[in-house]
């Protein structure tokens, strides 16, 4: 939230802050800095009253940096610049933080050698008439035992300590904050990141979702590439997955052994997982395997002259060898009626994979020879042929007048 002029005003008499959000009818009163505990008061009929939740509004902002005359840079001006550099970088709770960097010393000692553990624990003590003593005698504690207190785990260790020192938040978000409080009880992530220097939050984020990456030599080369947000990294590491799942279910079709270990785990970079999974493609498609010609499940949306479902093992080794890819790798997961495979036709030629049934098919991948990406015209073919099924299913169930 930007707070400028038209929602908040400074009194240089009293020090104090007054937000006003007429949009929600509520305005509030910021004691300075430098009073007991920065206290904040809600504007109630014709008195000023107390309120102890956490308002969710910054006043410690970057994007108040550029105008210095803002009225909350002028009360934000009385606080030390060490913690106003330090607490901009954290949105969820900020006015918490600094309610207790306000009065408790052990909380500023604290904030300063693993702000995360404090942002933890203001977490945890919910607001309450006593929070603040309770806060403090918490921080009497070592780190580890604060962590241990806050998270009712005995497990955590010392490594937990390094591992929050080591984690650079993007914008302080709630969202992230559970994310540190979920990996913080992960054994495995603690271990998987302890040669790390610097860890960015939207790195663990990806790692939740495809830990054994982060394991590989890859792991450690994403390490040193400078991304700006969870997008780019979402983007490259789903690219890898893509490909260490291919190669997962190649090496199975073609029978062979410790794959993770002897593959996957040495690969440094995308172009390595791809070399590997075109390797294995081109072993697949020469190999002759799975020409059984056993039918497949039926597909869930008959074919037409354009879009045509693969209905056997025969036809799926030939549709990889013929498009230079490894659908021929998908025989166990097409019997299983977990994926369906098309050969598409127009306007392109491509191979599609799509899951599920009736009203929740979706088309999971799309692709010309080679994994190359298919043009719009392509891709807005196939998804009509998706949505005028889907309509008709529709139709078929609605209750007849």
């Amino acid at each position: 939230m930007y707070l400028d002029q038209n929602v908040t005003s400074y009194s240089e008499a009293t020090g104090e802050l007054f937000i006003n959000l007429m949009h929600i009818n509520v305005r509030l009163k910021y004691e300075p800095w430098n009073s007991c505990g920065m206290k904040i008061y809600r504007r109630s009929s014709s008195k000023w009253v107390p309120f102890n939740e956490d308002p969710g509004i910054p006043v410690v902002n970057i994007h108040h940096e550029e105008n210095s005359e803002l009225p909350v840079n002028r009360y934000a001006s009385h606080i030390p610049k060490w913690i106003v550099s330090k607490a901009s970088h954290f949105y969820y709770l900020q006015t918490s933080i600094l309610q207790s960097l306000s009065i408790l010393y052990r909380a500023k000692d604290l904030f300063d050698s693993n702000p995360l553990i404090l942002w933890l624990l203001v977490d945890a003590i919910k607001p309450h008439r006593s929070r603040f003593l309770t806060i403090d005698r918490i921080l009497k504690l070592k780190m580890v035992d604060v962590l241990r207190h806050i998270t009712f785990d005995l497990n955590i260790q010392k490594s937990c300590v390094k591992f929050l020192r080591k984690i650079q938040l993007s914008r302080g978000a709630f969202s992230e904050l559970q994310i540190i409080k979920r990996c913080l009880k992960n054994e495995r992530c603690i271990r998987d990141f302890r040669h790390w220097a610097v860890l960015p939050i939207h790195i663990l984020a990806a790692w939740e979702t495809f830990p054994d990456i982060f394991a590989s030599n890859f792991g450690q080369e994403i390490s040193l590439i400078d991304f700006n947000d969870y997008t780019e990294v979402a983007t490259l590491v789903e690219k890898v997955h893509g490909h260490w799942d291919d190669i997962l279910r190649l090496a199975d079709c073609l029978k062979i052994g410790n794959v993770r270990e002897s593959m996957l785990m040495k690969c440094k970079t995308e172009m390595d997982f791809h070399k590997v999974h075109d390797d294995l493609v081109q072993k697949l498609n020469r190999s002759g395997i799975f020409v059984d010609g056993h039918p497949f499940p039926n597909p869930p949306i008959p074919g037409n002259e354009n879009i045509r479902p693969i209905l056997n093992s025969r036809g799926l080794l030939e549709e990889g060898k013929f498009m230079g890819h490894c659908v021929g790798g998908y025989t166990d997961s097409v019997r299983k009626g977990q994926s369906f495979i098309y050969s598409v036709h127009y306007p392109e030629r491509c191979t599609m994979e799509i899951t599920g049934s009736g009203l929740s098919v979706r088309i999971r991948q799309l692709k010309l020879a080679n994994n190359g990406e298919p043009g719009d015209a392509t891709w807005k073919a196939v998804r009509k042929w998706v949505d005028d099924f889907q309509q008709n299913q529709r139709l078929d169930c609605a209750p007849p007048h």
